[in-house]
């Protein structure tokens, strides 16, 4: 039987909005109210990297299928696409007048 451990993942200035994993569960991410998302790593809930990803709060977060890169969306009306493995921002999406509540990955993505 595996033991199970109880990870605690401390760092956000504000309220965390959002969690997601990986689709391989080696990946933790992290959204919160004061923009900023951060990756884990699942087996121990050290921190990889952390950085401010939106002006307003971040209200979902999703890897893409194969892990590669991160979406954020914001209620600052902006969509936001990530590489995971260097934190770089591949692409923004504009245009909406309201927060993005929600949004998935096409499983052909």
């Amino acid at each position: 039987m595996t033991e199970k451990k109880l990870l605690t993942l401390i760092g956000h200035g504000d309220e965390v909005t959002s969690i997601t994993f990986s689709s391989d569960g080696k990946t933790i991410a992290s959204a919160s109210s004061d923009g900023s998302l951060k990756l884990w790593k699942a087996s121990t809930g050290g921190l990889i990297r952390a950085f401010t990803a939106h002006k307003y709060r971040i209200t979902n977060i999703a890897f893409s299928p194969d892990g590669k890169n991160l979406a954020s969306a914001s209620s600052d009306g902006s969509l936001k696409l990530w590489e995971v493995s260097t934190g770089q921002i591949v692409s923004t999406v504009t245009g909406h007048q309201s927060e993005i509540r929600s949004m998935i990955f096409s499983p052909r993505w």
